[in-house]
């Protein structure tokens, strides 16, 4: 039995989405300032 690939890729995908989630918020808070 090997892993799934897929549940592995889906943890980093989601993990890149807070990631990129909370930069973008940041940048907004930035401009307001």
């Amino acid at each position: 039995d090997r892993p799934q690939p897929t549940q592995d890729l889906s943890k980093k995908e989601f993990l890149i989405r807070k990631v990129s989630l909370r930069i973008s918020f940041n940048l907004q808070l930035n401009n307001r300032i």
